[in-house]
This record gives C-alpha cells, structure tokens and sequence, in this order.
C-alpha cells in the first residue's frame, strides 16, 4: 500500500476518532430530518493580512511591513446539519519542502480509487481543515529583499583560511540540506546573468517562533470560521511541521496558544539537530534563500533504501511528483 495512502487513511481515521462527539442515531436523524453526515465538500483559498512584529524576524528590516499568510479550507456542506452534531476543527502544519495544501490536499488518484487528500477525508467524516502555507512558502509572503530576491541564494563558500574570494561575499551553511554557491550552481543564466549577486538580506529568512506566529493567527481564524465546540482545535505537524507545533505548545511562552487546543498530532514527526540558539558555525545559515529542484523533492520522498524499496512496492506512489497538488 502507498505511504501516501496509508498516512491519508491513519491520519484521517486517528483524528476522526480522537475528535468524536455525540451523534444522533440513525432512527433521531430520520425523525429529525437533518444531516449527521456531509453531503459534499468545498475548498476555499484566502489570505490572512497581518503586519510583522518589531523583533520577530531574524533580519531586522523586515519588522513592521504589511505580510499574509495563505490558508487552504476543506469545509464539510450539509444540507441541514443537524444540532447534536458537533463543529470541529483542525489546523494541520507543514513541513520544510511542501506547501500546506500540497500537503494535505493532494488531488492525486489514489491507488483503488480516491484521491490521496488528507482534507477531503477528514472533512467528509465532518472536520473542517485549515492548512496555512506558512511565511515564506506558497503564496505566502516572501520579501522582495526575502526570498524573492535571487540575489538572496547561496553564494560561494570561505576558503579553508577563511578568507572570502568572492567580491560578493561569501556564506556558511549547517547543514547540506542548505547548500552553498547555488547562484553559480541552479541561478547563473537565468535569472542572475552570469553574475554573482550581493544579498539583501544575509541571514536566514525566519526562525521557528516566526512560524509559531502563523499557526497561532490560523488557530484564530479557525475558530472564527467554524465555531468549533469550546473555542477549541486539533493541530497536527507533519514531519518539520512537528517542531513547529511542539513549539506553539510551549506554554511557558506560549500559553495563549495551548489554551485553545484541545488534542495534537505528529504524523512522521522531525525533532532535534541544530537550531538558532546553537552557536556558529553549526547553528545558522548567513543566506535566506535555498532552492530545490522537483526531481529532488520526488526523490526526497523515497525515505526507504533500495533494499526495503524493492521488498515494498508501492511505498511511494509513482508519478505523484509530477502534477501540482492543488486543488
């Protein structure tokens, strides 16, 4: 069975069970004539606007701009909705190579029929899902001194003495997932035209409490759009998505968040390696902007060896890299 099937189908079947709440019987809906199930789903795309906080970002010049964040919605329809059955609501956070509805809203033909789309599923078992691209990923907002400047890439590294060769400058990285001298490497034609560029920002674009901000805006609007039962949702993080839930439920700093959240979960979660309190040079990245060719993220997906891939066939879904995961 294909990873993306079965996280769909345990994700799907976890929550709904975790979430369950009172329902008529079979004989009250009749009596009653309304709904106890869904009769359809509808997806929204919107934009939450906000302004940045002095201090959030790493790069100062940032504080204080107009931003949005993007959110993609699978809402439950009903005709008639019963009163007994209760709104809930789920916020469900990204990881670090993906978008939120990429993610979650994967319009893929699942093998046996269906799709792969984590929220279509939940909101046909009644769960209305909030998937936010968080800053800097999708439609979200960039920075055109962020990461839409592609002046912003990589550029070479220090030599061995530590000396910078390049009259541009030079960066570190800490960890090859972010790797250096990428405007030689993927941006040197186009768009750059054959010349290394100086950064307009030169470190890196945000850290986890900037994230921590999206998902507690998206709590908000949640709440506000579904009316979900105690002013409460469920937050799911998927993969790098973990460390930024486990984050936004630190209530040392972040009471206001984990006091509107009611249940969590991690789906294959990521926690731990260097963070920005790790002192340099393992710690940070001095550029903002790191880019990824497709053939890497369908790559990326094949978490198996060759060994296990041959013994599992159909671990991953073969050509659902290859069409946009929007709805």
């Amino acid at each position: 069975m294909a990873v993306r099937t079965m996280v769909r189908r345990c994700l799907t079947l976890s929550l709904c069970m975790l979430m369950a709440g009172s329902a008529l019987t079979a004989t009250e809906s009749l009596a009653a004539d309304c709904d106890t199930v869904p009769i359809d789903v509808e997806t929204t795309d919107y934009s939450l606007p906000f302004e940045m906080p002095s201090g959030l970002m790493p790069d100062p010049q940032f504080d204080g701009l107009p931003a949005q964040l993007e959110v993609h919605r699978g809402r439950p329809v009903y005709a008639d909705k019963c009163p007994s059955v209760p709104n809930r609501a789920v916020v469900l956070v990204h990881g670090r190579s993906v978008t939120g509805p990429v993610a979650f809203d994967l319009r893929y033909p699942a093998p046996g029929g269906g799709t792969l789309s984590v929220q279509e599923d939940l909101a046909r078992a009644g769960i209305d899902t909030f998937a936010p691209s968080l800053l800097g990923y999708g439609r979200s907002t960039r920075f055109a001194r962020g990461l839409d400047d592609p002046g912003n890439a990589s550029l070479a590294p220090f030599a061995s003495n530590g000396v910078c060769p390049s009259p541009q400058g030079c960066d570190r990285t800490h960890n090859p997932i972010f790797p250096l001298d990428q405007q030689r490497t993927l941006l040197a034609a186009n768009p750059l035209g054959g010349h290394r560029h100086t950064h307009s920002s030169d470190m890196r674009f945000a850290n986890t409490d900037v994230w921590v901000r999206d998902i507690a805006q998206t709590i908000d609007d949640a709440i506000t759009r579904a009316h979900p039962a105690d002013d409460k949702v469920t937050l799911v993080g998927y993969s790098v998505g973990a460390l930024r839930v486990g984050r936004a439920l630190y209530t040392a700093k972040y009471p206001e968040v984990a006091s509107k959240v009611d249940r969590v979960a991690f789906l294959a979660p990521f926690f731990g390696g260097p963070t920005e309190e790790t002192p340099p040079p393992q710690g940070f990245v001095s550029f903002p902007l790191t880019l990824m060719e497709r053939a890497q993220i369908v790559e990326g997906g094949r978490m198996a060896s060759p060994e296990r891939e041959a013994a599992c066939t159909g671990y991953t879904v073969d050509g659902s890299g290859e069409r946009p995961g929007r709805s």
